[in-house]
């Protein structure tokens, strides 16, 4: 499968962890089939080890082996996933998901964490504000959210942990 692109939704965040695997979001590309695919590079947050001539995928990727999976998808359900920011200090990577019409959110990487797209985005079923159903249990809710207005903009376009030591310590090691 070819990695997706087009006009919109291409995502393109990337981090390391703490042991040297890279994770690198990629956007549905405005296919909304792909998201809830594991055949899919598209909608997914995918997870390797970068070498010299290419990349090996680690054995405990959670859909290695599996028949019409990618070896490289680590988590799926993901619309237009722009940032990516790994925490030192629990070795966690969170991804920026940039939302639809109504829901901006950030998601804790997980293996095999389906964040929902386009069934379903932040909190809600798709085009639904709160109070709404709560999320199936096959789906992993954002660990942050919030709704915008799309004539406002608003978009979850940044994403980092502060390390520095310039202001207070109730500001390091958190999320900005």
């Amino acid at each position: 499968d070819d990695v997706p692109w087009a006009l919109m939704h291409n995502g393109g965040g990337m981090a390391f962890d703490a042991s040297g695997l890279l994770y690198l979001a990629v956007g549905d590309a405005t296919n909304m089939d792909a998201p809830q695919t594991a055949g899919s590079f598209g909608g997914k947050l995918l997870r390797f080890r970068p070498t010299p001539n290419g990349y090996t995928v680690p054995a405990n990727n959670p859909f290695v082996g599996e028949e019409e999976a990618l070896d490289e998808v680590y988590s799926l359900g993901l619309r237009n996933p722009f940032r990516i920011a790994h925490r030192n200090t629990d070795n966690r990577v969170y991804v920026a998901d940039v939302g639809s019409a109504v829901w901006e959110e950030v998601n804790l990487a997980a293996p095999r964490a389906n964040f929902g797209w386009p069934v379903r985005e932040g909190p809600c079923p798709l085009d639904e504000y709160l109070p709404c159903a709560p999320a199936p249990a096959r789906y992993t809710d954002p660990r942050l959210y919030y709704a915008h207005a799309p004539e406002q903009g608003g978009s979850i376009t940044g994403l980092d942990f502060y390390t520095g030591t310039d202001f207070p310590a109730s500001y390091r090691d958190q999320l900005f």
